[in-house]
């Protein structure tokens, strides 16, 4: 008998495997990322049709962290936050 645990891991393979081999031609417009219902992350991505993999952020990771500092070392001087 299969169990539900069984079918997961294999499903998730499967997706790895389509994720790597895909080309990731078609992809959707920006649309924001949440990280739950209701819930943005603050940044946009791109999504392959295709095999539903996450292609590309806006702003990128690099750019949200080097934001992320700007905006503490902002708040540490005007006194809404102690560093």
């Amino acid at each position: 008998m299969v169990t539900y645990k069984q079918l997961r891991d294999k499903f998730d393979k499967d997706v790895k495997k389509l994720q790597k081999e895909c080309p990731h031609k078609k992809t959707t417009d920006w649309v924001d990322k949440w990280w739950a219902p209701g819930h943005s992350c603050g940044f946009k991505v791109k999504i392959c049709l295709r095999c539903n993999k996450e292609v590309e952020q806006y702003p990128s990771k690099k750019e949200r962290e080097k934001n992320r500092e700007k905006f503490r070392k902002e708040f540490i001087k005007e006194g809404v936050i102690k560093g």
